[in-house]
């Protein structure tokens, strides 16, 4: 790879005091896969060169000395918000992606619309609408895949594995456990839902979901026939949606580790860490 390139783009990393926001993984020819990890935990929106974004409603709530991204907010139906994150230079093999969520609803009347985390080719993209079944632009051009959390107690609400527009397997799962009236509730790591997606080219798609009370999560839908062969230069990311129904959705401690193919000519990967990742007590 040309060196001037490198370090164009290790100068993009920098951040205004000339010090290394990110580190980058440098991957050659002939080399044995080498991972993308990613973690953050929101108290920083961006960084330097990573390319995260926010669209729509989606920003950073920092109440109560807790800071998470916020999707959608309590008090605005009919909206939606979107959070771009890092993205898997190369042909992406298999990864694994863990975070927790919870909602708030001020005004009662349970759980909202619900939320989607997505992997997928964010090529041309300009809209960045979304909400529980996924991001629109990736959903209607079958370019990507979704785990989708349908929480509308009218709406069959479950777990959702998809691929495009098309659902390859699915489980019932109510989320009142991880829904509050109150805002200082909401935001308590205690009292998160925990959920970890996996996906790999030769098994498919696998999402897991966990309870305050539970040691682990347990394997919610297992999606074996989500097996896209064409991951190459795809971005991850978190879509969400207020109907009628309008509440907070919160997403926080998010860590991503993903393996691109092997043997590539020469991949330019990030390794982030957006602020200190909370643990529990």
């Amino acid at each position: 790879m040309n060196v001037s390139l490198l370090r164009e783009r290790e100068n993009s990393l920098r951040g205004a005091n000339g010090r290394l926001a990110l580190a980058a993984l440098l991957i050659t020819s002939g080399a044995a896969h080498a991972e993308l990890e990613y973690s953050s935990s929101f108290d920083t929106p961006d960084l330097p060169g990573l390319g995260t974004a926010l669209h729509g409603s989606a920003q950073i709530d920092n109440a109560f000395g807790q800071s998470d991204l916020k999707l959608v907010s309590d008090g605005q139906p009919g909206s939606w918000g979107t959070w771009v994150g890092p993205t898997v230079w190369g042909h992406c093999t298999s990864f694994t992606a863990s975070f927790e969520a919870s909602f708030k609803n001020g005004g009662g009347g349970g759980p909202g619309d619900g939320f989607s985390f997505w992997f997928g080719d964010m090529e041309g993209v300009t809209d960045f609408s979304g909400g529980e079944q996924g991001l629109n632009s990736i959903l209607n051009a079958d370019r990507g895949i979704t785990a989708s959390f349908v929480s509308y107690p009218g709406a069959n609400p479950g777990v959702y594995a998809k691929q495009g527009v098309t659902t390859f397997a699915s489980n019932g799962l109510g989320y009142d456990p991880m829904t509050y009236s109150d805002h200082l509730q909401a935001k308590d790591d205690s009292g998160h839902g925990r959920f970890r997606v996996e996906w790999d080219i030769n098994t498919g798609l696998q999402i897991y979901v966990g309870w305050s009370w539970m040691d682990e999560e347990v394997l919610w839908v297992d999606a074996q026939g989500i097996r896209p062969t064409d991951a190459y230069d795809w971005t991850f990311g978190f879509s969400a949606r207020n109907g009628g129904i309008d509440q907070d959705v919160f997403i926080d401690n998010l860590v991503i580790t993903a393996v691109p193919a092997p043997g590539a000519a020469v991949a330019l990967v990030g390794l982030a860490v957006l602020g200190r990742r909370r643990r529990r007590d």
